[in-house]
C-alpha cells in the first residue's frame, strides 16, 4: 500500500514557532528531570484534551500516586498547550484531541535528525503519514548557557511541508550535503538555544532538528547530566485511538511497533522461502491463534486477518509470532545454505 501525506487544513495558526520562557514551577522542571534520569530511557504518556480541562485531575495528587508520568503530562500540556500556547492555538482546542507528551535524553555527541512529526502507529496501520496540529519541545536539564552545554540547539525550517517533500526524511531525498549547505545558509531556519524550563511551540507541519550535543560541562552541573527534553505533539480525534492505545515512546508503544514489524519480517522472509504448501507463518500464526484462548476461532470469523491490535490482546499470541518470525528467518539461512552449497559442489 503507497504511504500518503495527510494535512491538517485550515489551522488557527500556521508556520510559527514560539519560545516561552519559565513555563512551570521550579518544582515541577526539577521532578521530571529528576524521574528522566532515574528512569533513563525513553517515556510516553497520551493526555487526552478532556483530562487536561477537567478541574478535578490534580498533577500533585497523581505524583502522589506513582503516576509519574501522567502529572508531568497534565501539568505540562494545560501549561503549553492551554495556557501560554492558548492565543495561538484559538479555536483548535476543539480539534486537539489529545497531546502525546513524551521524554528523550541524550549526551554528548548526541543529535536529532531532521524529520516532521507524526502518528507513528497510525502510520503503521494506515499507510498514511499524519502530523500533528501542533508541536512543541520543553527543555529540562539545568543548562542556562553555554558554560553548561555547547550544541543541542533546537532547529526549525518554517516553509514545512514544502520544504520536508524537497529533503525527505533525514534528507535522504535531497541529501545529507544539501541539507547542511541548506542549514548553514537558508533564512528560513530558527534555531533555538537549549535552556532550563524553557518551551517551545510551532506548526506541527514544521521539519526540525537537533544539532549534535557537543560538550556538557561536568563543573556546572552533576556527572549524570543529560540533554533531557519533553515532547509535545497534539493529534486530532481522526489518531486518538492510536494514541490512547500506545503514545509514542511508551512501553505499549515499543511493543506494538516490535510486533509489526516481526509480521511483516516474518510475511516477507517467508514469500521469498515458500517452495509451496501452507508457509511456515501461516502454521505458526495458526497455532499461535487456536492456543490463544479462542483467538483463532475470532480470526477464522474475520477471514483471517489478524492485526497487532490483535495480537497484544493476547501475550501468548504475541509471543508465538515473534518466534515465527524467528523460525522464518532460521528457515531463510537454512535455504541459502542449502544453495551456497548446492552451487559450490556444482562449480567444483
Amino acid at each position: 500500500m503507497q504511504t500518503r501525506l495527510a494535512v491538517n487544513r485550515d489551522k488557527a495558526s500556521v508556520g510559527f514557532v514560539c519560545v516561552f520562557d519559565e513555563l512551570l514551577s521550579s518544582e515541577w522542571v526539577d521532578r521530571a528531570y529528576s524521574y528522566a534520569l532515574q528512569k533513563a530511557k525513553p517515556w510516553g504518556v497520551y493526555v487526552q484534551t478532556s483530562e487536561a480541562l477537567d478541574a478535578t485531575l490534580c498533577p500533585n495528587e497523581l505524583w502522589e500516586a506513582g503516576e509519574h508520568e501522567k502529572a508531568i503530562g497534565l501539568v505540562t500540556k494545560r501549561a503549553l498547550i492551554l495556557e501560554r500556547g492558548a492565543s495561538l492555538i484559538g479555536t483548535d482546542k476543539s480539534r486537539i484531541h489529545g497531546t502525546v507528551v513524551w521524554c528523550l535524553s541524550s549526551g554528548v555527541s548526541n543529535s536529532v535528525e531532521y524529520h516532521i512529526d507524526y502518528a507513528e502507529l497510525y502510520r503503521y496501520e494506515t499507510s498514511v503519514i499524519h502530523p500533528p496540529l501542533y508541536a512543541g519541545t520543553m527543555h529540562l536539564s539545568p543548562f542556562s548557557g553555554t558554560q553548561d552545554m555547547i550544541g543541542g540547539e533546537f532547529m526549525c525550517n518554517t516553509r514545512g511541508l514544502a520544504h520536508y517533500k524537497q529533503f525527505g526524511y533525514k534528507g535522504r531525498l535531497a541529501g545529507q550535503e544539501a541539507l547542511l549547505q541548506d542549514v548553514a545558509s537558508s533564512s528560513d531556519w530558527q534555531s533555538i538555544r537549549y535552556k532550563r524550563n524553557r518551551a517551545i511551540l510551532h506548526d506541527g507541519d514544521l521539519p526540525h532538528l537537533s544539532m549534535p550535543v557537543k560538550n556538557i560541562s561536568s563543573t556546572s552541573t552533576t556527572a549524570t547530566a543529560r540533554r533531557v527534553i519533553l515532547g509535545f505533539n497534539c493529534f486530532t480525534e481522526q489518531v486518538g485511538e492510536c494514541c490512547v492505545r500506545a503514545p509514542e515512546h511508551s512501553a505499549a508503544f515499543n511493543r506494538t511497533i516490535k510486533l509489526y514489524q516481526a509480521m511483516a519480517a516474518a510475511k516477507r522472509q517467508d514469500a521469498e522461502a515458500k517452495s509451496g504448501g501452507e508457509s511456515v507463518f501461516e502454521k505458526a500464526s495458526s497455532s499461535a491463534a487456536a492456543a490463544a484462548d479462542g483467538e483463532g476461532e475470532k480470526n477464522k470469523k474475520k477471514g483471517g486477518r489478524m492485526t497487532a491490535k490483535d495480537v497484544l490482546k493476547n501475550p501468548a499470541l504475541a509471543k508465538l509470532l515473534v518466534l515465527a518470525a524467528r523460525k522464518v528467518k532460521e528457515q531463510q539461512r537454512s535455504v541459502e545454505e542449502e544453495e551456497a552449497s548446492s552451487s559450490s559442489s556444482s562449480s567444483s
